[in-house]
């Protein structure tokens, strides 16, 4: 053993101490536990949807009336919306198959704010530039679209001059549990149960942020590495996280063609990113890998994984056009688990390193029960 590798381990053993110390803390006080993340709902964006909304809408059974739904209007500066009696939508289906995740309309109709919600992928098939072009349509008198991720990130497609200027960027990290903050603060004003749930919710939005939930235990991690060559030694192994995490992708990509041909699919892999056809899984974090296995019907199943934004997603084509009914449909069907992302690769969570530490044959199990799963959905819907 290298006298560099011994400290290594000396930095690990006294990380897990600190961190074990403070675990044994929290199973006691019971103060992180966290219901978002025991139903396994943190990253499955039409739950987020949902519960914003309803802390947006006035006439929800929360009590807190309109105090919610001001404090965002404060926060993208639409001070004249009429809060008190605004009507809030989720899932509103507009043209082209496409929704409105959070639709916020004053009792009048004249005035609304359309939210389009991002918790992993970004937005897509030119995605906000429709719905601009539907909100234009609806003779409003002032309209906003909100563009919200988990770190207040910009749009990906180009969006017009003069439509940029009714575009808002909000993040979870910091404009969502911010206005929780202000709201929480009031104390006595809201009912103990929103309170709670607030105090949860931010949990899961730190936890998604990499914000960390302990401060006197990152405060003592902060001071080892401090000490001697400690952050030294850290940034090299944060150096190998990465690497980690594309051969991680690697494997369950690359378990995934096997399962999927033994099954008797006959698999095609496509990198769309350009110039990267003949790569393959080599290269991950700029890549859009796609798995495609036929259906019945000249129809296409494809399994797409996006490393930037640590997600996959499902497409039903015909004849390699975009068959979006169909999309929707089986996505309707089969409930929204369907787009939920088994692992986040992106991160180092749970999932990620249960399946790092999984044995081959583990894996092989975990990504043919993964397989198993799509096609008892697809099945289940009916449509093939």
């Amino acid at each position: 053993m290298t006298d560099e590798v011994y400290q290594y381990q000396l930095l690990l053993n006294e990380m897990d101490k600190i961190s074990k110390l403070h675990e044994q803390e929290w199973r006691k006080s019971g103060k992180y536990f966290n219901v978002f993340s025991a139903l396994g709902v943190e990253r499955k964006e039409i739950r987020h949807s949902a519960l914003l909304a309803s802390f947006l809408n006035p006439n929800a059974f929360h009590g807190m009336s309109d105090i919610f739904l001001k404090e965002f209007m404060k926060r993208i500066g639409f001070y004249d919306f009429p809060t008190k009696d605004a009507i809030v939508y989720t899932e509103e289906v507009i043209s082209n198959y496409r929704r409105f995740d959070i639709d916020i309309c004053s009792v009048d109709g004249r005035q609304k704010v359309v939210i389009e919600n991002k918790i992993g992928i970004a937005d897509h098939d030119n995605q906000l530039n429709a719905y601009f072009e539907d909100l234009g349509k609806q003779n409003l008198k002032n309209y906003k679209l909100v563009y919200l991720t988990l770190n207040g990130d910009e749009p990906t497609e180009t969006i017009s001059d003069e439509d940029k200027k009714d575009l808002i960027c909000l993040s979870y990290k910091d404009d969502v549990i911010q206005i929780i903050d202000t709201i929480s603060s009031i104390g006595n004003m809201l009912p103990q149960p929103v309170l709670e749930i607030f105090r949860q919710y931010c949990l899961t939005l730190k936890n998604l942020t990499n914000q960390g939930v302990d401060k006197i235990m990152n405060e003592e991690i902060t001071e080892l590495l401090l000490n001697g060559n400690n952050l030294e030694l850290a940034e090299k192994l944060y150096k190998q996280i990465e690497p980690i995490k594309i051969q991680a992708l690697t494997d369950f990509l690359s378990l995934l063609e096997t399962v999927l041909k033994a099954k008797g699919y006959n698999v095609e892999i496509t990198d769309n990113s350009p110039g990267n056809a003949a790569r393959k899984y080599i290269g991950l974090k700029s890549a859009w890998i796609a798995l495609k296995f036929p259906l019945r019907d000249e129809k296409n199943f494809f399994i797409t994984f996006d490393p930037d934004n640590d997600e996959f997603w499902y497409e039903i084509k015909t004849n390699n056009e975009s068959d979006k009914e169909a999309t929707d449909k089986v996505c309707k069907a089969v409930g929204t688990d369907f787009k939920s992302l088994y692992i986040q690769f992106k991160t180092a969570n749970d999932g990620f390193k249960k399946f790092v530490l999984m044995s081959n044959e583990e894996k092989k199990k975990y990504v043919t029960s993964y397989v198993d799963d799509i096609e008892m959905r697809l099945r289940n819907s009916g449509l093939f």
